[in-house]
């Protein structure tokens, strides 16, 4: 008895320990938002929902995923952006990263096979390429490795600690406004500041992608119309269809019935009034 008892324990443990699992798997990494370039776009981007291969793709085991927002992602995937695209990448602990356009990253310890992206992360965090490896403690800078160009590291704010994966030169220790540049191979990186335009383009550029708009259409007023959704000042909807149909109905309500206690006052008929005795005939 106690040995049936003791294997439906040992079973129920094991159910809660998978659920408990795919619960932690839900609660992961995910590709949060695409976006594309858009001229009318108040910010020069609006955010896509299902985005086609060419505009993004999440490879897994070689396999491409079909991608809508959000999407769970796992370690080794790579995603990829286009070249009018870009991307932000939500992790469990709350950091993020900005993909700018053209840019390829692998999951696990964040890697850049090749392009440009904003890291916004508190705690430990890493980000390398085959150049080298930049490991903060909350901060906010910029990464980009170029196909056969430098790899450029350039701080907004925080502290990132720089070491070289060919070990060529020793760890180098960046603070905000600094820049680091760095070949493969190279006997020395060269470290520069970073002038405020330069800061100041980077955080427009991530801003615009985290804040795009998404593109679709508003019912106001009882019509539709395309509109962004952050202009939208009725009902906004990613689907025409939809949007009419929710106009229609607003628009086929029927009216509220008038009863007496809602006619306005100066029009209500009175109920009480006494009438008036006729006046004597004048001799």
């Amino acid at each position: 008895m106690r040995s049936a008892h003791a294997q439906r324990w040992r079973l129920a443990r094991l159910v809660i320990g998978l659920c408990c699992l795919w619960l932690a798997g839900c609660a992961g990494t995910q590709l949060k938002k695409v976006v594309h370039e858009d001229a009318a776009s108040p910010n020069g981007y609006v955010e896509v929902s299902t985005p086609h291969r060419g505009l993004l793709t999440v490879s897994r085991a070689g396999e491409a995923l079909p991608v809508s927002t959000p999407l769970q992602l796992r370690e080794g995937d790579e995603i990829e952006t286009g070249p009018d695209a870009g991307a932000v990448i939500r992790f469990d602990d709350g950091n993020q990263v900005v993909l700018g356009p053209s840019t390829r990253v692998r999951l696990g310890s964040l890697e850049v096979l090749f392009g440009r992206l904003l890291a916004e992360v508190r705690g430990l965090f890493s980000v390398e390429d085959d150049t080298l490896v930049a490991g903060v403690e909350g901060t906010r800078f910029l990464f980009e490795s170029k196909r056969g160009g430098p790899t450029k590291v350039m701080v907004l704010e925080g502290v990132v600690h720089c070491s070289s994966k060919t070990t060529s030169w020793p760890m180098i220790r960046l603070t905000g406004a600094q820049a680091l540049s760095a070949a493969y191979g190279s006997a020395e990186p060269r470290i520069a500041q970073v002038s405020h335009a330069e800061l100041s383009e980077i955080e427009q550029w991530a801003n615009a992608i985290r804040t795009a708009p998404r593109a679709g259409f508003c019912c106001s007023g009882g019509a539709v119309a395309g509109a962004y959704s952050d202009a939208c000042r009725g009902r906004f909807f990613t689907d025409e269809a939809a949007a009419t149909a929710a106009c229609k109905r607003v628009g086929h309500a029927p009216p509220p019935a008038i009863t007496p206690s809602r006619i306005p006052a100066p029009h209500r008929v009175p109920t009480d009034v006494r009438r008036l005795p006729p006046r004597p005939a004048i001799e």
